[in-house]
């Protein structure tokens, strides 16, 4: 699953980071775990060493070794890391107020861990994770310097329609929208043990006109794991933010919690915010049905244009009247060419035979 790969990815960079994995993270004052040297003392207790306990209360109960759990890794040992609380630049005329409890990758390490993962890393500013990455969750920032976005279809979108597109285009498209596998699986709505899909919404698409983003989340399976997904879209002056959380084991709540302090802790700066945008900006050309489409990497299908069919009849009635006028005024002008031939005639007497 996703938490083994990304547990691994750390370790590989905090390898690569730090020789021999002893290193202390950047920003983090903790002392490293003991390590037992040749000769020196032995681990400390709960580094994962066995613990001999000798019961001595009563003459029938027999020696019994107790082993304690092994101590669970900390992956981001070794590997530069910001701890909140702390005030952290993002880029792109943003800032994060990273809280308390939660580390942050820069983007240059970020980054290393998404190729790590096979994902796209161009765009990616960020990534958010539990302090001492015990937690199976993450959080991935990216940038989209896309261009103005337009909310003009806030409060028009049907989840319902939304929500069969969505399934309809992951089938068809199961690698693109980061459902498939490497053995050639498919996406489907069915619910089907055995193929990756996108349930139901959490909470359908929400427009916060206020604050300028859109939220999404999702109820998710791949074969008989469930999971959850939260989608966080911050429009700015010339493009947006993502803010993309995937928990494929957590619960509902432990998926969408993190993801929303992160959100919140997210400030676009004066002359970066939405409402700096100025006649002459560069223009996505983009609506919020197209961030959801995106960040759920679907294709957004065409839509249907009914004003266009419609039009169509009027056309050809405005044709046909066009011409029922010329052959009325031809009609016209002939009555009138023999009218006046006729007065002619009258003034005249008989016209010379032709």
């Amino acid at each position: 699953m996703k938490a083994r790969w990304l547990l691994a990815a750390l370790v590989s960079i905090g390898m690569s980071t730090a020789p021999g994995g002893s290193a202390r993270a950047a920003g983090d004052d903790k002392t490293p775990a003991a390590t037992a040297q040749p000769g020196g003392p032995k681990p400390a207790e709960g580094s994962g060493a066995k613990k001999s306990t000798h019961h001595h209360d009563s003459a029938d109960d027999d020696d019994t070794d107790e082993v304690e759990p092994p101590a669970v890794p900390d992956p981001l040992v070794g590997v530069p890391h910001i701890v909140g609380p702390k005030q952290v630049e993002l880029g792109h005329g943003a800032v994060i107020d990273l809280p308390e409890g939660l580390a942050l990758l820069e983007q240059a390490m970020a980054q290393d861990m998404e190729r790590k993962l096979g994902n796209d890393a161009s765009t990616v500013v960020a990534v958010v994770m539990a302090e001492g990455g015990v937690d199976t969750w993450n959080i991935v920032i990216r940038a989209a310097d896309v261009g103005h976005v337009s909310d003009a279809e806030a409060g028009t979108i049907d989840p319902d329609v939304l929500l069969d597109q969505l399934q309809h285009g992951a089938r068809a498209h199961p690698a693109a929208a980061g459902l498939g596998s490497a053995t050639g699986g498919s996406a489907s709505g069915s619910g089907a043990a055995g193929e990756p899909a996108l349930d139901a919404w959490i909470a359908p698409p929400r427009y916060n006109a206020t604050r300028n983003r859109l939220t999404w989340s999702l109820r998710t399976h791949d074969g008989g794991s469930q999971g959850s997904k939260f989608s966080g879209r911050l429009l700015g002056r010339a493009g947006y933010l993502a803010v993309d959380l995937v928990n494929p084991t957590a619960a509902v709540a432990e998926a969408g919690e993190p993801a929303w302090a992160v959100l919140d802790a997210i400030q676009l700066k004066s002359g970066s915010r939405y409402e700096d945008y100025t006649a002459g900006d560069k223009d996505a050309g983009l609506g919020l049905r197209a961030l959801v489409f995106d960040g759920e990497g679907v294709v957004e299908p065409p839509r249907p244009q009914p004003q266009a069919q419609a039009q169509r009849p009027p056309v050809m009635l405005m044709v046909a009247k066009k011409g029922l006028i010329v052959v009325l005024a031809a009609v016209a002008a002939l009555v009138l060419a023999r009218r006046i031939s006729g007065r002619r005639t009258r003034r005249g007497g008989s016209p010379p035979p032709a």
